[in-house]
């Protein structure tokens, strides 16, 4: 048979519940034959139209939910820190803990934005610590903290809650406390900030 002469429709007949392929094949002008068999019942059809239809507002809500390749890569606290030293990159370090709400407010809205999704991932090594998780911490002085032993030495004995945002800067071996919820528009302005902090200490090229 040749595929160019064979005609392929969807119908529905009428008063029939039922969807139906109907082929017409034309392999000679003495021989004609039209072939009708059952695909899907109507019910089972409609119900794959309105999959059809959901899916893509699944898929975009995941996306924007932060997760899967498209959103801030977040590393743990002695992978980030080694790294950012090593590369010469600057630290964002997420404190928050697992009962925070404000701290979910941000994962959901702030670090979802694409502006802040990518400048971070651009510009930042970005880091998570929890400091009520149990966990040995290292920061490069040979001893190994706890994650609450390690939140008063970022903070420098003066922790301020959750969320709070400590800024590491290689360059000058600075790390800048920034407590509170912030929303794009705030947290925009700080990274302004931190960005030309660290320009400013950058040694200059001859």
């Amino acid at each position: 048979m040749d595929p160019s002469r064979v005609n392929l429709f969807l119908s529905v007949i009428s008063g029939s519940d039922t969807i139906l392929v109907s082929i017409e094949c034309k392999n000679s002008k003495r021989h004609n034959k039209t072939l009708r068999f059952k695909l899907f019942s109507y019910p089972q059809m409609m119900r794959v139209f309105k999959l059809l239809i959901l899916l893509p507002l699944l898929i975009s809500a995941n996306l924007h939910d932060g997760g899967g390749d498209e959103g801030i890569q977040w590393v743990d606290f002695n992978t980030g820190f080694t790294q950012a030293q090593k590369e010469g990159k600057l630290a964002i370090i997420d404190c928050y803990t697992d009962w925070c709400g404000w701290c979910k407010v941000m994962d959901k809205k702030t670090f979802t934005n694409d502006t802040i999704i990518q400048r971070i991932k651009s510009d930042y090594i970005a880091i998570k610590f929890n400091p009520e998780k149990p966990g040995k911490y290292d920061v490069g002085t040979g001893d190994s903290l706890t994650g609450r032993k390690l939140l008063l030495a970022l903070s420098n004995n003066k922790p301020s809650g959750y969320p709070t945002f400590f800024y590491f800067i290689p360059q000058s071996k600075k790390m800048f406390q920034v407590p509170g919820y912030k929303d794009v528009k705030d947290l925009n302005q700080i990274l302004d900030n931190v960005e030309q902090y660290q320009k400013s200490v950058m040694p200059q090229k001859p």
